[in-house]
């Protein structure tokens, strides 16, 4: 993986937001899950678009995450595993797939842990996030 990445949102929706994580050359690295957008309000909101800069997060909750920086107006911004919308706060969830699962049916990403754990090896510094 490289040192910069994009995520392209690709699907908007009410109910979330579904995009694609890439290599800066377009290589998808995998799919990713949001909230949708609130008007960058915490807990309920996807982020803004911008360049953030990715750093490797740990903490009891989210024992392998990285941590989305230097977010405006909000903190505590993550990438992390989950599937569906409602495991996300404002955070990014990545997968290797989008799905429709669950009962209800709902948007969600699959074998997020898995994907999660490919990106931590392949960046373990981290890594530079521009998002569309």
């Amino acid at each position: 993986m490289t040192a910069s990445l994009t995520l392209n949102r690709d699907i908007n929706s009410d109910r979330g937001i579904l995009g694609t994580l890439a290599t800066a050359e377009g290589q998808e690295v995998c799919k990713t899950l949001e909230l949708p957008w609130r008007n960058n309000l915490p807990n309920v909101s996807c982020i803004v678009p911008g360049t953030y800069t990715i750093i490797p997060y740990a903490s009891d909750k989210h024992p392998h995450a990285f941590h989305v920086t230097e977010v405006p107006g909000r903190s505590a911004v993550l990438i992390h595993a989950g599937n569906y919308v409602e495991h996300s706060q404002g955070c990014i969830l990545v997968g290797e797939s989008w799905q429709i699962m669950g009962c209800p049916k709902q948007l969600a990403v699959a074998d997020s842990r898995k994907t999660l754990r490919n990106i931590l090896e392949q960046s373990p510094a981290g890594f530079r996030l521009t998002i569309y």
